[in-house]
């Protein structure tokens, strides 16, 4: 009885490697939790109207569309009056190559949690 189980096993685990070897490459997506990047658009939807609604945060009169707040030679400042004038590359960059240091740091040259503070910079 004991042969008959081994032989069992031995034939059960050959035919699962085969199996999985005869199988195509599983293809990798990106999860989207990991990157700011929008799943692409279900085939035969509508595309959205973009939306150019002005958007707000509390304590400050400032307001962009989305599109605005994409601009990566000319980033959102949320809260101008908290932070000394920035310099020209910090603002805006230097097109068409380099995007606005403010675009991935904060105007006030302080870092976010996903990356540090601008040497320099209050």
């Amino acid at each position: 009885m004991t042969r008959i189980t081994v032989l069992v096993l031995m034939v059960s685990a050959a035919f699962c490697a085969q199996a999985q070897n005869g199988s195509a490459p599983a293809t990798q997506t990106t999860p989207p939790w990991a990157y700011a990047v929008n799943p692409p658009p279900v085939p035969g939807a509508q595309q959205p109207a973009p939306d150019n609604s002005p958007k707000h945060l509390p304590g400050t009169d400032v307001t962009f569309t989305i599109a605005q707040t994409r601009d990566g030679f000319n980033p959102p400042d949320w809260y101008p009056s908290q932070h000394p004038p920035m310099p020209e590359v910090v603002a805006h960059g230097r097109k068409p190559d380099v995007r606005a240091c403010g675009f991935c740091h904060l105007p006030n040259g302080q870092g976010r949690p996903e990356n540090a503070g601008l040497a320099g910079l209050p």
